[in-house]
C-alpha cells in the first residue's frame, strides 16, 4: 500500500496546516485582553480575518427575572467592518417561560456604549426549568476593547414566542483524538407534518463552558408526527455565518447539545407516552387527550418538561375503564367537557390550584364523589355539589349519586349549564329564592324529575333546560321573557304550562313531543319559532294572539289531535284554508289540521312553499294538487302519507328537500319535472310500491339511499346529465333490473345496489361507470354505440 495516500491522512495533514496557519495569525495579532463580567475582548480594527475568540459568562439579572446566559462569541469582518458572532446558552430559572427575543445586549469598551442590532434571534419558548443555545450576530461597532452584556429585563412583557424545542444529545465523532463532528437525532415531537424544522448544535469543553453554536435546517424532507430523522455535521462543512471554524480545532470538544426547534402554530401539539398535549402561548401546555387503560389515574403535572395549565374539551374521554381521576396540582383550568363518557369513572379529585372550571363537566360520567382540595380559593363542594364562590353557580351534581332529593343551597344565582343532567334518580329539586338563571342543558335528561317549582326571581332559562324530564306541570316566572330551544322537548308528561304574562318569543322545538293538550298564549307574544309544538299529539286548539307577525316552518305540524287553530280577526298576514295554515306574506304552508284533510288536498294558487313536515303523518290522504307557483318542498313535507298514491310535481318546482315522500308505502307514481338538479337525500326512501318515476332531464345528482328499498320499481333511465350517485341510492331494489349509467357519470357512492340482487346495469364502453361496475362485480352490458 505504499505511495497510496489514505483520506484520513489527508484530512489530518489539511487539519495541522490549518492549526499552524491559525496559531501564525494569532501571534501577529494583538493579545486579548481577559474576559470580564461582559466577555471583553481586544480586537484590531485592521484585521480582517477573523479574530480570537474568548470564553466568557454573560451578565444577567437572575435575582430578578430569573434567565441567566452563558456566552462565548468571536470578531469578524462583515461588509468591511467588525462584527460579532454570539453564541449564548440561555436558562431560564423563573416561572414562567422566557424568550430570546426579548433578550437585550449591551456592548461598550469600558466608557463609549455602542450601538447596534441583532440579526435572527428566534423567537422561541423556553420553559421554566430548561435551557436553550443560539447564535446571534451584533452589527454594531464594538470597539477596541468590546465589553458584552446580555440581560433579560423584568418588564420583558407578554411571551411571543412562534417556536417551540425538543433537546437530545449530540454523538461526539474524532479521529485520532481530534473532533471530526457530530452525529444526531432531530426528533418531531408535535401532532403535525413539519417540513421545515432547523437544528441548533451547541458544544461544549469538559468543564461545561459553552465553545459553539451552529445553527442548521434539517433538509426538505418532512417528518411526519412522533418521528425522527439522523443528521451529521462536520467543522469543516460551510458555514452560512462566518467563514470557517478553526478555532474548534484546538479545544476538546467533550460533550454536544442539540435542539430542534419547530413552529407553535395552532393545533400543533406533542405526544408524551398515552398523552397529546398542544403548548401554550403562554408557556405552559394544555393536555389535549388520554389513551392509556388506567382504572385509577392520576394526571402528570408536566410533560416534556411544560407545566400541564389546562385539561382541553374532551381530554380524557371514552375510557370506559377509568374508575378514579386525580387531577394534579397545577391545574388552573378545566375546559368544557374535559372528561366525558368515562362511563365507569365514579370519583374525581381537584386541586388547590384550579381557578376556571368552565360549564358542562362529566357528561355521562356516574360520578358518586367530586372531591376537592380544601385550600382552593375559587370553589367548594356543598352537599356534594361543585360551586363557583365567584359567581354562585352550581356547577355540576353528580349524575351517580342515589339521593332520589336535593336542596339547592340558598344564595346560589345559578344553575349551570347541564349541572344536573343525566342525574336519573333525582325525583325533587328544591330551588332557592333569588336564583336568577337556569343555563342551558340545567336538568336535561333527569328522566325522574317530576316535582320541580321556579322561584319568582328566574330571569333566564337556558336551551333544553328541562328537556327529556318528567315534569307535568309547570309555572313560569312572569321574568321570562323568552323560551329558547327545546326548553321542554320530550317531556312526554308534560300535560299543563303556564307561561309568563310578558312573554315575547318562543323558540324552535320549545314543545316538540309534550303531552300538553291545551295552551294559553299570552298577548304579548310575537313569534312562535320553527316546528315549536311539533308532534304535540295531544294538543287539541291553539287560539293565536294578535301580536304574533311570525310563525316559524312546520310550527304546529305532526300533531294530530289538532282540530282549531284560531286566528285573530283581520290578521292581514296568516289564514286557514281547508284546513292548511298560511302566511300570506312569504306564501307558504305552515301546518294543516288533520282532522280538516280528507282524501285529497289541494294546495292553494299562490303558494310557493310547503313548510317541513307540513302534511307528514296523514295516513288518510291519498293525492295532493300542486299549484303551479309551488317553487319549493321542505323535508319531510309529506313523509308517512301511507296512502298517498301520485305525485305530480309542478314545472315551476325548482327545489326539494330531504326525505320529502319517505314512507309514502303506496306511492306508485312520480313526475319530476324538467329544472330541478338533484333528488336529495331519501326523498323516496321506502317507497315500497313506487314503479313509475320520470326523472328531469337536467337532473345531475341522485342523493344517498335516494330510492333505497324501493321494492317495486323495475327499471330506471338515467339522464345523460347525471354526474353523481350517492351511498346506497338503489340499496334494498329488490326487483330492480334494469338501469342505466351514462357517460357523464364520474362519482358513484359505495354499496349502491346492496340488497338488489336482480340489477343490470348498461354503461358506456370505457366509462368510469363501466370500471366502477367491474370492480364491484355488478353485472353490466354495453350500451349501443348510438346510445
Amino acid at each position: 500500500m505504499s505511495g497510496v495516500i489514505r483520506k484520513a491522512d489527508l484530512r489530518a495533514c489539511l487539519r495541522y496546516c490549518l492549526i499552524a496557519l491559525f496559531i501564525l495569525s494569532v501571534l501577529l495579532l494583538p493579545r486579548p485582553g481577559k474576559a470580564e463580567a461582559g466577555g471583553p475582548a481586544d480586537t484590531d480594527d485592521s484585521v480582517k480575518e477573523t479574530a480570537v475568540r474568548e470564553d466568557a459568562e454573560a451578565e444577567g439579572t437572575a435575582e430578578s427575572s430569573g434567565v441567566t446566559f452563558q456566552l462565548s462569541y468571536c470578531v469578524y469582518w462583515q461588509s468591511s467592518r467588525p462584527s460579532i458572532a454570539l453564541f449564548v446558552e440561555m436558562t431560564n430559572h423563573g416561572s414562567r417561560p422566557a424568550d430570546p427575543s426579548l433578550m437585550e445586549v449591551e456592548v461598550s469598551d469600558g466608557g463609549k456604549i455602542y450601538t447596534g442590532s441583532l440579526d435572527d434571534i428566534p423567537r422561541i419558548l423556553v420553559p421554566p426549568g430548561q435551557s436553550f443555545c443560539f447564535v446571534t450576530i451584533w452589527n454594531g461597532y464594538a470597539g477596541a476593547d468590546p465589553r458584552i452584556t446580555l440581560r433579560y429585563p423584568d418588564d420583558a412583557g407578554e411571551f411571543n414566542a412562534d417556536y417551540g424545542f425538543t433537546e437530545s444529545p449530540g454523538i461526539i465523532r474524532t479521529t485520532r483524538g481530534m473532533f471530526e463532528g457530530v452525529s444526531f437525532e432531530s426528533r418531531n415531537p408535535t401532532l403535525a407534518f413539519q417540513s421545515a424544522q432547523t437544528v441548533n448544535v451547541a458544544l461544549y469543553d469538559r468543564d461545561g463552558k459553552l465553545l459553539y453554536v451552529r445553527e442548521m435546517g434539517t433538509g426538505r424532507q418532512a417528518l411526519a408526527p412522533d418521528s425522527s430523522l439522523w443528521l451529521s455535521w462536520s467543522p469543516y462543512d460551510e458555514n452560512p455565518i462566518i467563514d470557517h471554524e478553526l478555532f474548534l480545532v484546538d479545544r476538546e470538544i467533550a460533550s454536544a447539545r442539540v435542539f430542534t426547534c419547530f413552529p407553535l402554530e395552532e393545533g400543533v401539539g406533542g405526544k408524551s407516552g398515552d398523552y397529546t398535549y398542544k403548548v401554550l402561548k403562554d408557556g405552559t401546555a394544555r393536555l389535549t387527550g388520554y389513551t392509556g387503560r388506567d382504572r385509577e389515574l392520576t394526571l402528570p403535572d408536566r410533560l416534556d418538561g411544560y407545566r400541564i395549565s389546562s385539561i382541553g374539551k374532551e381530554a380524557i374521554a371514552d375510557r370506559g375503564q377509568l374508575v378514579s381521576l386525580t387531577v394534579p396540582e397545577g391545574v388552573e383550568t378545566l375546559e368544557e367537557r374535559a372528561v366525558a363518557r368515562c362511563g365507569s369513572l365514579e370519583r374525581v379529585s381537584l386541586p388547590a390550584s384550579l381557578s376556571k372550571v368552565e360549564e358542562n363537566q362529566f357528561p355521562s360520567c356516574p360520578l358518586t364523589d367530586l372531591l376537592l382540595d380544601s385550600e382552593n380559593a375559587d370553589y367548594l363542594i356543598l352537599d356534594g355539589a361543585l360551586f363557583c364562590q365567584r359567581d354562585s353557580t352550581l356547577i355540576r351534581y353528580p349524575s351517580g349519586k342515589t339521593n332520589t332529593g336535593f336542596t339547592v343551597p340558598r344564595g346560589t344565582k345559578a344553575i349551570g349549564q347541564y349541572a344536573f343532567s343525566q342525574c336519573s334518580h333525582l325525583q325533587k329539586i328544591v330551588l332557592p329564592e333569588g336564583l336568577t338563571a337556569i343555563r342551558p342543558g340545567a336538568f336535561y335528561l333527569c328522566d325522574n324529575l317530576s316535582d320541580l317549582v321556579l322561584p319568582d326571581s328566574v330571569t333566564e332559562i337556558g336551551e333544553l333546560a328541562f328537556s327529556e324530564t318528567a315534569v307535568s306541570s309547570i309555572s313560569l316566572p312572569d321574568g321570562i321573557i323568552t323560551l329558547p330551544d327545546a326548553v321542554f322537548q320530550n317531556c312526554s308528561r308534560l300535560k299543563s304550562v303556564v307561561l309568563p304574562k310578558g312573554l315575547v318569543s318562543i323558540e324552535s322545538y320549545v314543545f316538540k313531543g309534550t303531552g300538553i293538550e291545551e295552551i294559553s298564549l299570552p298577548g304579548s307574544l310575537t313569534s312562535i319559532g320553527d316546528l315549536a309544538f311539533f308532534e304535540c299529539g295531544q294538543l287539541r286548539e291553539v287560539t293565536i294572539p294578535e301580536a304574533v307577525h311570525e310563525i316559524g316552518r312546520g310550527a304546529f305540524a305532526c300533531c294530530a289531535s289538532l282540530t282549531a287553530i284560531r286566528l285573530p280577526e283581520g290578521t292581514p298576514r296568516f289564514r286557514l284554508t281547508e284546513g292548511m295554515l298560511c302566511d300570506e306574506e312569504d306564501h307558504r304552508i305552515i301546518s294543516v289540521l288533520p282532522a280538516q284533510i280528507g282524501l285529497t288536498a289541494t294546495v292553494p294558487d299562490g303558494i310557493q312553499t310547503i313548510d317541513r313536515f307540513a302534511f307528514s303523518g296523514l295516513k288518510e290522504l291519498q293525492s295532493v294538487q300542486l299549484p303551479d307557483t309551488l317553487v319549493h318542498i321542505g323535508y319531510c313535507a309529506f313523509s308517512n302519507c301511507i296512502r298517498l298514491r301520485t305525485v305530480l310535481l309542478p314545472e315551476s318546482l325548482t327545489g326539494i328537500e330531504e326525505q320529502a315522500f319517505r314512507y309514502c308505502s303506496m306511492l306508485e307514481t312520480a313526475v319530476l319535472p324538467d329544472g330541478l338538479t338533484e333528488i336529495p337525500d331519501g326523498l323516496f326512501n321506502e317507497c315500497s310500491c313506487l314503479k313509475t318515476v320520470r326523472l328531469p332531464r337536467s337532473l345531475v345528482r341522485i342523493g344517498e339511499q335516494a330510492f333505497s328499498k324501493c321494492d317495486a320499481l323495475t327499471s330506471l333511465s338515467l339522464p345523460d346529465t347525471v354526474t353523481e350517485i350517492g351511498y346506497a341510492a338503489f340499496a334494498g331494489c329488490r326487483a330492480l333490473i334494469n338501469i342505466n349509467f351514462p357517460a357523464s357519470l364520474v362519482k358513484i357512492g359505495d354499496e349502491v345496489f346492496t340488497g338488489s340482487p336482480l340489477v343490470q346495469v348498461t354503461v358506456v364502453s370505457g366509462s368510469r361507470a363501466e370500471a366502477f361496475c367491474l370492480e364491484n362485480g355488478i353485472p353490466i352490458r354495453e350500451a349501443d354505440q348510438g346510445q
